[in-house]
């Protein structure tokens, strides 16, 4: 909570949202956002919102900005120098054109990497960028884990992890997973597919 500022309902915090056209982005945004419209609709450009963050008991705590888009040319001004320490990337993949991952996933990671070394940071700010990256990775417990272990175990950064750390935070998300029975019944699919991607 010390990076949300309850009082005001600012954000210090952001969360910006990737991902092509049509990939789920406005779908997650509305489910993460608590809103109860049914109807979602793609949004051209940059949208922007806020989410409420609560507590156990369900009071507000405060909110995090959320940027979402889909083009490229928006990223230098939603992921800018001063937000670094405060951003959260997630890459939202969509399971209805399996094919399309890899190259889907190499665009922003890219993208991302490209643009957060056009932003000349230097290398103490970087380091420590980095730093937190790599303690937020090492530190990860999962939701049964934490109501299991009372004190936190640093585990090491795993051979083959973080290889590429750009000092941001990045989620990769795979969107529409409710295609994989059309998959497996219109394109023939099988478990070792999906075992695969």
């Amino acid at each position: 909570s010390s990076g949300i500022n309850a009082e005001y309902g600012r954000a210090n915090k952001t969360v910006v949202l990737l991902g092509t056209p049509g990939g789920g982005k406005s779908t997650l945004l509305a489910k993460m956002s608590e809103q109860k419209d049914a109807h979602i609709t793609s949004t051209p450009g940059v949208e922007f919102s806020y989410l409420t963050v609560r507590d156990e008991e369900r009071e507000m705590l405060g909110r995090v900005g959320v940027y979402s888009t889909s083009y490229k040319e928006f990223i230098p001004h939603i992921l800018t120098r001063d937000r670094l320490a405060n951003t959260l990337v997630i890459i939202t993949l969509s399971m209805d054109q399996p094919w399309n991952l890899d190259d889907e996933l190499l665009y922003w990671t890219s993208l991302i990497e490209k643009h957060i070394q056009s932003l000349g940071v230097d290398e103490k700010e970087m380091s420590a960028l980095q730093g937190k990256v790599s303690h937020l990775f090492s530190s990860y417990q999962s939701p049964e884990k934490k109501e299991e272990e009372e004190e936190r175990v640093l585990l090491p950064v795993p051979d083959g992890a973080l290889l590429s750390n750009v000092g941001v935070p990045i989620l990769i998300l795979l969107s529409k997973v409710d295609c994989i029975n059309s998959l497996q019944k219109d394109n023939d699919f099988s478990e070792e597919h999906f075992e695969f991607i």
